[in-house]
């Protein structure tokens, strides 16, 4: 809640909205304050008569008896698998006959890898190719960060003789003339393969005949009704193989929190909590697995939109992330891989993980497959006999003699709830249930089909399979995880202390009243409460809490020790340069800081605490090369090679290099200020927050002597700049011509200045007693020049880079620059 993080984050208002949240904070407290002086002497009693400790108990017994009839007195068919034919126009939303095909128009394949893993020549490249004049080359891609891959060496391809046992994945670049018209062809193909890890120490031999292999297959954004009507041989096998159907399985709207559930059986808050982003430290099932001697596997067919992608170090043992970083730049569809399908490739990627390792081996593999495409009639056929036979490949070899299969798929979020609800199978092998412990997991299993299960029940089960038990107890009806393995209550409850209310909404929308599960504790309330004023009273407690929790409360970051800075970053909000610029300076921020003192700091607090931020905008655009050596200098970096060398500037975090990008550009949000005190300027005065100064910019023209007058009745001085960035705020915050500043010469100088320039110019003083120090960008090399009674300086915009000059003090033609000190009796952030 909101107020809490007043007491560990900085919580930035707009003015506007600071009496808002006083006024409600204050309406809350007084309502509150009413509602405990009325239930103090109802408490008072309640405890009196011996009732208080069993209320909520009571509350409970009553609510799971509400539930239970609420899901047995409804109609019958609002609780089984819908069944609609494939023409129910929910399920052919997703088809569409424009999607892509079984990519027979991609360019045929010129080589393939045989059994032996040796590069072959196809058919056709024979037949149509000059093989005496055709050369190709192999590289191998491996795994590096999140973001980025490994190329290896370019290896010359001996058609079958070059062997590839040492790559899982590798780009081949061919050209060659055409047999009969000479023409030069081209052909480059990135192949997903698997060979055995030489460096995988941890595997160990199978303890016994009950000690399991896990394999899990699941697809994104399919719901059970379309699985069941779209794949009917896969549903077949599945069906012969005694697969047990979830009926009742339920998961979250978004996949990254069921995926979460199910391999780490926490929330993602939780998570976030814990272990802030540091997902290579979140409690991974995997990673039991692989500590008791299993080889591991997991797979997302997705680069850009994968929902578990911010692993910088390798999760598992077999993990594809450096196929698809290049390949869905390299190929115009991910979807076909050359002229096969990626499903059929992802398929094969899978069965190459258990024919690559022998039987005797544990393994532990979940790989996940989307589309990014539509589907069309055609497609989804082959994806279904590919499936079917994928399987049975797997079962006829022999695979699933000791192994847990999974096969499921996502909800389908844009159809109602008769075709949304998910689809989850589980199959046990067969010697493994007519084991004693087998025996009982399996009749529980069969028993849980309908009973109401979530993705934190996957994980319990996958706990059960990592250590079989000889007999399955009984579990709490509170419990958040239960595993299949076990008898799951038929009166369980859905605790809200427990449970994630996420994973709860498909439920009650399939098989509650229409009010749902709260709307029954709620009513149930009612009864043991013993006024309905104040059950009024709360519901306008929470009203008001609901009102100030709406707020747009900006909050950052300040609790980085020593580092004196303050940050925003919304990685969910991708903004222009422009937009972003607006975002930050309505709080008094700014984007990253194009000085190498600043950038340090923010350096270790953004791409260390928000690894997810790879690039962020600089404070600075450029113009010019004379621009770009500037920000070089300023920042002690350097500019990668790009195509643009003008516009935004971005600070790249993975190679600590800048960049020059389009204006269109969009990147997370991003705004930073160093940690200071709340500063008040003077009317009309802006405020530089680098030196804590208070600039005002005054159109009149007169002398020097006169515009000193002018900014002392503003209770002010002369202005005089320290820096680069201090004269580039003020020309964009005020602009102006020809303008005075309080800095000056000594007159003993005026015949030493032109011989001399540079060292005259650190020869200069501040009239308000700052110190004077020669900064980059402020004179020309010529300059200063003058002699006779050129003592005073002015700043010329548009001349020279808007540089100084020394000029007479007694010119009137320049404006005026006023500086003062803020006031800073406020409090702080």
């Amino acid at each position: 809640m909101w107020p809490f993080r007043l007491l560990t984050r900085r919580i930035f208002l707009k003015r506007a909205e600071i009496k808002t949240v006083v006024a409600a904070f204050a309406i809350c407290l007084f309502l509150l304050f009413l509602f405990v002086k009325t239930n103090k002497k109802v408490n008072n009693n309640l405890a009196q008569n011996g009732v208080a400790k069993e209320a909520h108990l009571k509350i409970r017994e009553k609510f799971v008896k509400h539930k239970n009839k609420a899901v047995t007195n409804r109609p019958e068919k609002i609780c089984k698998i819908a069944s609609p034919t494939v023409e129910f126009p929910k399920l052919e939303s997703a088809v569409d006959n424009h999607g892509f095909g079984v990519c027979g128009n991609q360019p045929k394949e010129w080589l393939f890898i045989d059994d032996n893993k040796i590069l072959q020549l196809t058919g056709y490249a024979k037949g149509i190719l000059n093989l005496k004049r055709t050369n190709c080359t192999a590289k191998s891609i491996t795994f590096k960060t999140n973001h980025s891959i490994h190329w290896g060496r370019n290896q010359r391809v001996v058609f079958g003789n070059t062997s590839v046992s040492n790559y899982d994945f590798f780009l081949v670049n061919c050209k060659g003339p055409a047999k009969l018209t000479r023409q030069i062809l081209y052909w480059r193909h990135i192949f997903l393969s698997m060979t055995m890890k030489p460096g995988i120490n941890h595997i160990k031999q199978r303890k016994n005949a009950d000690q399991l292999s896990v394999y899990w297959f699941s697809f994104n954004s399919m719901s059970q009704s379309a699985f069941q009507r779209l794949f009917p041989n896969t549903m077949s096998f599945l069906e012969r193989q005694e697969f047990v159907v979830l009926n009742g399985y339920t998961v979250a709207d978004d996949t990254d929190s069921q995926l979460l559930a199910s391999l780490t059986g926490s929330t993602a808050a939780e998570l976030k909590q814990q272990y802030g982003n540091a997902i290579e430290k979140y409690p991974f099932i995997w990673k039991h697995f692989k500590e008791a001697g299993y080889i591991t596997q997991f797979g997302e067919n997705a680069a850009r939109n994968a929902e578990l992608a911010d692993f910088n170090t390798q999760p598992t043992d077999y993990y594809p992330r450096a196929f698809f970083l290049p390949g869905e730049e390299f190929y115009d569809s991910i979807d076909c891989i050359g002229t096969r399908m990626l499903f059929q490739v992802w398929t094969k990627y899978g069965a190459n993980f258990f024919n690559l390792h022998p039987q005797t081996a544990p393994k532990f593999s979940v790989l996940r497959y989307s589309h990014s495409k539509a589907l069309t009639w055609e497609s989804i056929e082959t994806m279904d006999s590919t499936m079917s036979e994928h399987l049975q490949q797997l079962y006829g070899n022999g695979h699933f003699d000791n192994t847990v299969v999974v096969i499921s798929a996502d909800q389908n979020r844009k159809d109602d709830y008769v075709v949304r609800m998910p689809f989850m199978s589980v199959y046990l092998p067969s010697h493994f249930r007519k084991s004693t412990s087998g025996k009982q997991a399996y009749a529980n299993l069969a028993a849980n089909a309908n009973a109401y299960t979530t993705p934190f029940d996957i994980y319990a089960t996958l706990l059960d399979v990592l250590q079989v038990e000889t007999t399955y107890a009984k579990q709490d009806p509170y419990a958040r995880a239960m595993s299949l393995f076990r008898p799951i209550p038929a009166k369980r409850v859905c605790d809200y202390d427990k449970f994630a209310f996420s994973f709860e909404t498909n439920f009650i929308t399939n098989c509650a009243e229409p009010w749902g599960i709260p709307g029954l504790a709620l009513a149930d309330a009612f009864e043991y409460l013993p006024s309905k004023n104040i059950m009024t009273k709360l519901i306008l407690i929470f009203a008001c809490l609901k009102v100030v929790a709406s707020i747009p409360i900006i909050e950052y970051n300040c609790n980085f020790i020593n580092l004196d800075t303050c940050v925003r970053v919304d990685i969910t909000t991708l903004m222009t340069y422009d937009d972003m610029k607006k975002e930050c300076e309505k709080y008094d921020l700014q984007l990253l800081s194009e000085f190498k003192a600043d950038l340090g700091n923010l350096r270790k607090i953004l791409f260390f605490r928000y690894p997810s931020v790879k690039q962020a905008f600089m404070n600075r655009r450029v113009n010019s090369a004379a621009d770009r050596a500037q920000i070089e200098k300023d920042s002690g970096l350097t500019f990668g090679t790009s195509d643009k060398t003008t516009g935004s500037v971005v600070y790249s975090y993975e190679d600590n290099r800048l960049y020059n990008v389009d204006w269109k550009e969009k990147l997370p949000l991003v705004c930073w200020s160093k940690f200071k005190p709340r500063l008040h300027c003077p009317p009309d005065f802006k405020l530089y927050h680098d030196r804590l100064s208070c600039f005002y910019f005054d159109s009149t023209k007169g002398t020097n002597e006169g515009c000193k007058l002018r900014c002392r009745a503003k209770k002010s001085n002369l202005g005089s700049f320290h820096s680069y960035a201090e004269k580039q705020f003020f020309i964009k915050n005020f602009g102006g011509d020809r303008i005075w500043l309080g800095t000056r010469f000594p007159a003993n100088i005026n015949l030493n200045k032109a011989a001399n320039p540079p060292a005259a110019a650190k020869k200069a003083y501040n009239m308000d007693g700052s110190k004077w120090e020669v900064f980059d960008g402020a004179f020309v090399s010529t300059e200063p020049n003058g002699a006779g009674e050129e003592n005073c300086v002015e700043i010329r915009i548009g001349w020279d880079d808007n540089t100084l000059n020394d000029v007479t003090c007694t010119e009137v033609n320049q404006q005026c620059f006023c500086e003062t000190a803020p006031d800073q009796t406020n409090v702080q952030y």
